[in-house]
């Protein structure tokens, strides 16, 4: 039986032993809203011949044919593009990694493009094979032949067949995870990578080369199409590279070698950068920063906690226009500065929300009521303040707290943010030091301040009910700890002196160890990095009040974090310009520096962040450490990489290959939000916020 079709008839040509038989079977009116049809001829209730997937033009066109034996029924199927699609995607869920499934996704997109190529119908007997098997429950509209015409018939499953998709498995590696490429030693670049089946584009514009297009044997040896742009490729030596293989291959442009390791591990994509919130906006000649945050578990949801300062333009605006017409001047800030897309790389204007500006009306207009000849205006418009905003919209402060104190503290130490049990926190400022406490999703209160003499650097949460702070006073680099009264006055005290760390000259740097968490390991990592400085880490008890002699080590130290177990893990760059960590271990009479585990060259870690989940006490896996790291190459984007850190085998650390670039290129606060499957990078030294969405 064949079938032809024209505007309205599908021939049916059913061929018998000794001649052949054309039955004319009216087509369905009106037509079908699915896109693409297939036939089937049955014997009895089982199929017998199963057509080809095709457009649903095609078969009103009279182009598609089933050949059978006479006496057989035929049915007419019609599906929808987006039920095979959904079916396919289920599918591909179930692959064991991230880069699996999205190469999966989007080999099951391309289908869109030939849909004839890739979707096939078979008998379930036969099944799919090698190609990817959609399951019996994609929904189709069944037309059954009835005295000469298709009519339809109650049911929605194609009976005793099976709808597959592309090919299930590739005839060469998944590569979707991209590559990190290598020239001298150094990371050149992590170009873009597409992968459609076996054959790979890569995009190596950030590497200052053309984008290449290569077919993957089932080695991942490519062979360039076209003529490679003026690169060639050729196998790689046996050395193991960052992630401890050796690289895939190599290109060779312009009389450069560069060397492209795979990675494995889709880690994370980043989204569009956004701005913090309006309170730490800026206006010429001022920079606004975020310093600190956390994501805080709040009501029924969550909260993105920050720290910062700098000049609210809505406020400064409104300063300007005293003595004039408020209304205008205030419109002409907050309204007519039309708020530009979030993925838009700069011309925010400054402090107006993605849905507010009404709220950037009435902070304008209070500042412009005031007296012209006030002379705190501007002032009380620049400095330190506590906000929350849905993590989904930074820009937006749900909530405001101005802390009081020095505002100069950009030319000072920086406020910095520590979590405590029970939705309280800490913060320090320069000289002062305050717990609040959260009362509901978008309003925390202030419990209690003290005045330090030292200049604080940071703050830490040491115990459910004290802090850890370290700073410089006069020229000494010291270390405090502060008791928490939660009862009663809700008091903030210093508990006994402050140690001193005479190894230091200053302080930007530190992470609480120790197996009771009482040990303060702290660094100067700008007197480093600018060479008038001794390497070292020294570390304080908060519990003996004594300081251990210092460790030190071979690089300038750029960021730490404790491990659990008590260990401190340091990451510094060595001499050789080799990225290198190690981990600290405090001892009776010393810190130790052990299982140093070199990165790469060409990058500095800058910010350090456990992944909650996996870092766990109850979490039965190595925990995963994220790193921030910046490029030593000017106008390249910084990266986010991750350790895994077994604290039964410290000596294991190992670099995840799954190196992704951010939409920034410095980074200073990596804040995890485990509930929203995602890693913020605060930009360092601007109000910028890029989420990075944890893909695996």
């Amino acid at each position: 039986m064949t079938t032809r079709v024209t505007a309205r008839w599908a021939l049916l040509f059913a061929l018998t032993a000794g001649c052949d038989k054309v039955e004319h079977l009216s087509l369905p009116s009106p037509t079908p809203e699915a896109e693409l049809a297939f036939g089937v001829l049955y014997e009895g209730d089982s199929p017998a011949v199963v057509g080809s997937v095709v457009r649903r033009a095609a078969v009103y066109a009279g182009r598609y044919q089933l050949h059978g034996e006479g006496g057989l029924d035929a049915r007419l199927y019609f599906v929808k593009q987006d039920d095979l699609h959904s079916a396919a995607n289920a599918t591909c869920a179930t692959r064991a990694s991230a880069s699996d499934r999205l190469l999966c996704e989007e080999r099951v997109a391309a289908c869109a493009d030939t849909p004839e190529s890739c979707w096939s119908a078979v008998t379930t007997t036969d099944g799919c094979g090698a190609l990817l098997a959609l399951g019996p429950e994609v929904p189709v509209e069944v037309f059954a032949s009835d005295g000469g015409r298709l009519s339809r018939v109650d049911g929605n499953r194609a009976a005793g067949v099976s709808l597959c998709g592309p090919p299930a498995e590739l005839a060469c590696p998944n590569r979707r995870a991209g590559y990190a490429v290598f020239s001298e030693g150094k990371l050149a670049c992590i170009p873009e990578a597409r992968q459609l089946d076996c054959d790979l584009t890569l995009d190596l514009a950030a590497c200052g080369l053309p984008r290449l297009e290569a077919t993957l044997d089932a080695q991942g040896q490519p062979t360039l199409l076209s003529d490679g742009q003026g690169c060639t490729a050729g196998p790689a030596g046996p050395a193991p590279g960052p992630f401890g293989a050796p690289a895939d291959f190599t290109l060779t442009c312009g009389g450069r070698t560069y060397e492209l390791f795979a990675q494995d591990l889709l880690l994370a994509e980043a989204q569009c950068p956004r701005r913090g919130p309006g309170a730490y906006e800026t206006e010429e000649g001022t920079t606004g920063r975020i310093t600190g945050a956390l994501v805080v578990p709040q009501g029924d949801g969550r909260r993105l906690l920050m720290v910062g300062g700098g000049s609210d333009e809505c406020a400064t605006a409104g300063c300007s226009a005293r003595g004039g017409s408020c209304s205008q001047a205030c419109f002409d800030t907050c309204i007519t500065q039309v708020l530009v897309g979030p993925c838009t790389r700069d011309g925010w204007p400054a402090c107006i929300g993605v849905s507010e500006p009404d709220a950037c009306q009435a902070r304008c207009r209070a500042y412009c009521a005031r007296p012209a000849d006030d002379p705190s205006c501007r002032a009380d418009a620049y400095g330190q303040a506590l906000t929350t905003a849905a993590p989904d919209v930074p820009e937006t402060d749900r909530f405001r707290a101005d802390l009081d104190g020095d505002n100069t503290w950009l030319a000072g130490g920086q406020p910095t943010l520590a979590p405590l049990v029970g939705d309280w926190v800490g913060v320090a400022t320069r000289r002062r030091v305050y717990t609040y406490a959260a009362d509901d999703a978008d309003r925390w209160t202030r419990k209690a301040f003290v005045t330090t003499t030292m200049e604080v650097s940071g703050v830490l949460a040491y115990e459910p009910n004290a802090l850890a702070i370290y700073g410089v006073e006069g020229s000494n680099v010291q270390v405090a700890k502060l008791a928490v009264e939660r009862s009663g006055g809700s008091a903030l005290s210093q508990v006994g002196p402050a140690i001193p760390l005479p190894a230091l000259t200053g302080a930007d740097v530190a992470a609480l160890g120790g197996r009771r968490g009482d040990w303060v390991f702290v660094a100067d990592s700008q007197t480093q990095l600018a060479g008038a400085g001794p390497r070292v880490v020294q570390a304080a008890s908060l519990e003996s009040d004594v300081a251990l002699p210092e460790v030190t080590l071979p690089g300038d130290v750029s960021a730490m974090i404790g491990l659990p177990g008590g260990d401190v893990l340091a990451a510094y760059v060595r001499d050789d310009g080799v990225a290198e960590v190690a981990v600290l271990v405090p001892g009776a009479s010393q810190v130790d520096a052990v299982h140093p585990r070199p990165l790469f060259a060409g990058v500095r870690v800058t910010a350090l962040a456990l992944d909650p989940e996996s870092c766990a006490a109850s979490a039965p896996a190595a925990c995963r450490i994220f790193l921030g790291m910046e490029r030593a190459v000017a106008a390249q984007p910084a990266l986010l990489g991750a350790l895994l850190y077994d604290a039964a085998d410290p000596a294991g650390l190992e670099l995840q290959a799954g190196l992704r670039p951010m939409s920034q290129q410095t980074v200073s606060l990596l804040v995890p939000d485990a509930a929203g499957g995602q890693v913020f990078a605060v930009t360092g030294g601007r109000n910028v916020i890029t989420p990075m969405l944890l893909v695996e």
